[in-house]
């Protein structure tokens, strides 16, 4: 699998792009977990910064398009704010998943349903933690005995 520097995801909203827009612009006012970074009227794209709890931050490029007047799709774009590659990576997929909630949350107007969802680590990556913990406490102590 080659190695990747960004994830992207769309999703469709039922309403006019500027109000898509407009809704899109409130959610750093009830997830404080986004916060509104820039917009590119060139290319058309908002940007959000989105810093989750253990200080990961990422990138999120908003861009919208006008399918007809009660219809918008909603493209998402996320990538490392220092610009890290990976191959596979749940934070980013995380905070796709929790900014396509916002947005949907923002859109139909319930803004006080949304909760912000963990990323989910693998199991593996935890096993891998243990052991590595295992083996240097393992290893300080045979070095702390001589």
């Amino acid at each position: 699998m080659p190695r990747q520097s960004f994830l992207s995801t769309d999703f469709f909203v039922e309403g006019a792009e500027l109000e898509t827009k407009e809704a899109v612009l409130e959610i750093p006012l009830f997830a404080t977990i986004f916060s509104f970074f820039d917009e590119n009227k060139l290319l058309q794209y908002l940007r959000f910064l989105y810093k989750d709890a253990s200080g990961k931050e990422h990138f999120i490029d908003v861009s919208f398009i006008s399918l007809n007047d009660g219809h918008t799709r909603v493209t998402l774009h996320a990538r490392y704010a220092n610009g890290k590659s990976f191959y596979k990576d749940p934070y980013i997929e995380n905070a796709l998943a929790n900014f396509e909630r916002a947005a949907n949350a923002a859109v139909m107007g319930c803004q006080k349903s949304y909760v912000a969802a963990q990323p989910k680590v693998p199991k593996t990556t935890k096993l891998l933690k243990c052991v590595t913990a295992l083996a240097y406490s393992t290893g300080v102590f045979f070095f702390l005995k001589k």
